[in-house]
């Protein structure tokens, strides 16, 4: 009875874990798939060339990302296909909540790309 109990929390405790790993990685590949689509989508001149695009995904939160204004329909677009492509069943694993510390100052547009603070 001992060894049952004993290998159900480890069985539950690798599970837990691999959660965590889900969780991760459905969050990093959303990330990733939206950084690369906004790398091309920075450039500026002066500030007013720069906004900010919310992420909007069922990943969890996420601050929003300044962009190049004439970008910024390019970079929503790939907010919603890596939404769609990486965050189905993320809600369904239950993962933690996470902490935000998004930047407070911005956008501007900084050595001709567009940032925050």
């Amino acid at each position: 009875m001992i060894r049952i109990v004993l290998l159900m929390a480890l069985v539950g405790s690798a599970c837990g874990a691999d959660k965590a790993k889900d969780c991760d990685a459905k969050r990093g590949n959303f990330t990733a798939a939206v950084e690369a689509v906004r790398a091309d989508h920075r450039a500026c001149a002066v500030t007013a060339d720069c906004t900010m695009v919310d992420l909007v995904s069922d990943c969890g939160p996420f601050c929003s990302l300044p962009v190049a204004i004439e970008g910024a329909a390019v970079v929503e677009q790939a907010v919603v296909d890596a939404n769609a492509r990486y965050c189905g069943g993320y809600k369904d694993l239950d993962c933690p909540d996470i902490a935000l510390d998004c930047a407070t100052i911005g956008p501007t547009c900084d050595n001709n790309l567009c940032i925050s603070h």
